[in-house]
């Protein structure tokens, strides 16, 4: 890459080729600029082609700092709406989609959150959606089988009924293999 192809058209001075690096390499943060988010194509690819088929959904893992988060930021733009959710080790099903719901504002106070019920809830939704689960290898031992089970679930469900909602789930996490 070109010093000069990098440099936001906004500003009035040329960077100098540390401050461009610095710029560009963020390994502690997800990359921000589209344009910065280099030799990802194939993964761009295949999740572009989810995005596109009814019924799927996306599981990102990999190691820590390799751009999970940045590939699922774009991903986020083939979508009208956008629930996003980074976890905790105290979290629970409950409390993850409890805050998606509400960002839908579609959460009903008082309701026991259980896949069939979430997906009565996102049945509401008539635009294509998204709901990010980052983080999601951040929950705790005792919370993530059941996370990991109701999560599927939730999936499968969702898939089955792609005909009554375009509402798809992205889980993003540290791992080595998706099974993980």
């Amino acid at each position: 890459i070109s010093p000069n192809s990098a440099i936001n058209e906004e500003q009035p001075t040329a960077l100098d080729p540390e401050s461009l690096c610095e710029q560009i390499f963020t390994p502690g943060s997800p990359v921000r600029d589209p344009r910065y988010l280099l030799g990802r194509l194939q993964e761009l690819d295949d999740l572009q082609r989810i995005a596109r088929r009814p019924g799927q959904h996306a599981v990102i893992s990999g190691n820590r700092g390799v751009g999970k988060t940045s590939l699922a930021r774009r991903f986020c733009d083939s979508f009208t709406t956008v629930a996003w959710r980074s976890c905790t080790p105290e979290d629970t099903f409950s409390s993850v989609f409890s805050d998606l719901l509400a960002q839908l504002n579609i959460l009903e106070n008082g309701t026991k959150l259980t896949p069939p019920r979430i997906l009565q809830q996102l049945k509401k939704i008539s635009d294509k959606a998204i709901l990010v689960i980052d983080e999601f290898d951040a929950i705790q031992n005792r919370n993530g089988s059941t996370m990991a089970k109701n999560v599927s679930s939730l999936m499968k469900m969702l898939s089955d009924h792609s005909d009554a909602t375009d509402v798809r789930l992205a889980v993003v996490g540290v791992s080595r293999t998706a099974e993980d």
